[in-house]
């Protein structure tokens, strides 16, 4: 209601008073004031009540008061306050809107509206009160009367753009995406630059289940905010994970590759941008690219954890064993508790260094007790057992690897061929037929049917066995 200079003027008034003037209703009423602006509700209320005790005239006096009692979260007396203010004087337009705001809480909305066409009788051109009219009349289903409201306010003052908005507001509340786009878009018409319509825009376009549409919208607000082009490029990425066809999701790619390029010509050593890029190229299929974009991060951040580990994986993919595990090594003398890191160079070890299964072991436990329900760490420990010959230790941490991956409705190759050699090896039909049939029910589920012709490779390698040795 006051401005904090208003309120300021009061208070110096307030000290020049004498004592023959204390304890009148203008000395309280301005307490009142000086105790919200030191947010004390509690004493501006109790002030504002002796200030309308010796003025009960004074419809001022009790709006000021229903204020307080609004603030102080007692609304019945609020508004019992403030239907006293207008029972004082009807024409008070700042009453008129505070008793509007009331109305629009309880859902009274047509009242509220009744307040709006007082208020505009008395001020035309009121811009609160063109605002809150249009959104009551879209709150009782009169949508042309509300556009005609906004069009004539608009007529007087085309260059607020507050109205609009704020219809926005009301038809996003409604779940009406189409009316509010129209209305933030309106409101952007008068002033391209207005971030509350711009911020209202990017929430709605957000909540679009098209995200193909989110992003060609955000597309042509990225003009007025470039901060939006961090989701495009994010929901670019996701919308090209989703897509299975490879071409319409390299379109997707491409696209986050555009802005991301953008940033980097801007700051090429920004961490985020750079780890976005080496995936998209990854998940392209450009190997090449993601290891040169990888070592180029590795340049600004050389004792990044997470680069270092990213070029490991891609060496790793491309058959660079020993680049791969120098990489994870040093991952591990950064971060000692990079489990997944702690599970290669364990792995590695097994595989290649029969020399080092004691290392091996000890990096593998470690990794064991940080992540216990790795199904990837569970098959190392069982597959390090296997290799010391410990073959019930490795059954038992091979078959939790399996159950630990099934739950996660993961098929992992690696886990089946280390239960079969297993098996083979300590000769357990029981536990190869167990495996049998647990495949023949993955068929069966549904849930796998992208592994369909794995899972029966592994069905003809297990009767093959079977016939030779079992």
């Amino acid at each position: 209601m006051f401005t904090k200079i208003t309120v300021l003027v009061l208070l110096a008034c307030l000290s020049s008073i004498d004592a023959k003037e204390m304890h009148n209703a203008d000395y309280y009423f301005m307490l009142g004031e000086k105790d919200l602006l030191n947010e004390d509700i509690e004493s501006a209320r109790d002030n504002f009540e002796r200030a309308v005790k010796l003025e009960g005239s004074s419809s001022f006096l009790h709006m000021r008061l229903s204020e307080a009692y609004e603030l102080s979260g007692e609304h019945e007396i609020a508004i019992n306050e403030l239907k006293k203010a207008l029972e004082l004087d009807p024409d008070n337009i700042s009453a008129r809107m505070m008793n509007t705001e009331l109305m629009i809480t309880e859902k009274e909305y047509q009242k509220a509206l009744d307040n709006c066409d007082h208020i505009l009788k008395l001020d035309p051109d009121n811009r609160d009160a063109v605002s809150y009219k249009a959104a009551m009349l879209i709150k009782l289903n009169r949508d042309a009367e509300a556009e005609a409201v906004l069009n004539e306010y608009k007529l007087k003052d085309p260059q607020d753009e507050f109205p609009y908005f704020y219809a926005g507001i009301i038809y996003q509340l409604e779940d009406n995406p189409s009316m509010a786009e129209d209305k933030y878009k309106k409101a952007l018409q008068i002033n391209p630059a207005y971030e509350p319509a711009i911020s209202g825009l990017v929430i709605l376009y957000k909540k679009d289940k098209d995200k193909k549409e989110t992003i060609k919208k955000l597309e042509e607000l990225s003009v007025q905010i470039p901060d939006l082009k961090d989701d495009i490029i994010k929901l670019s990425i996701i919308e090209g994970e989703k897509e299975k066809d490879r071409d319409k999701a390299q379109l997707h790619y491409n696209k986050a590759l555009k802005y991301i390029e953008e940033q980097l010509k801007t700051n090429p050593s920004e961490y985020s941008k750079l780890i976005q890029k080496a995936m998209i190229l990854d998940e392209s299929g450009n190997i090449q690219g993601t290891l040169r974009t990888l070592e180029e991060a590795l340049k600004y951040h050389p004792d990044n954890e997470r680069i270092i580990y990213y070029l490991a994986v891609v060496n790793n993919k491309i058959g660079h064993k020993k680049k791969a595990l120098e990489l994870m090594e040093k991952v591990v003398e950064i971060n000692p508790d990079n489990a997944e890191a702690l599970n290669y160079v364990a792995y590695s070890y097994i595989e290649d260094s029969p020399e080092k299964l004691i290392d091996a072991e000890k990096l593998i436990r470690k990794a064991a007790v940080i992540m216990p329900d790795s199904y990837y760490i569970m098959d190392t420990m069982g597959w390090l057992m296997y290799k010391k010959g410990e073959l019930k230790q490795s059954k038992k941490f091979l078959e939790e690897a399996l159950d630990l991956s099934l739950k996660e409705v993961s098929f992992e190759q690696e886990i089946i061929d280390h239960l079969i050699a297993l098996y083979n090896r300590s000769e357990d039909k029981k536990g190869m037929k167990r495996l049998q049939n647990r495949l023949l029910e993955l068929l069966n589920s549904g849930d796998y049917n992208d592994n369909k012709a794995e899972i029966e490779k592994v069905l003809e390698r297990i009767n093959g066995s079977a016939n030779k040795k079992l």
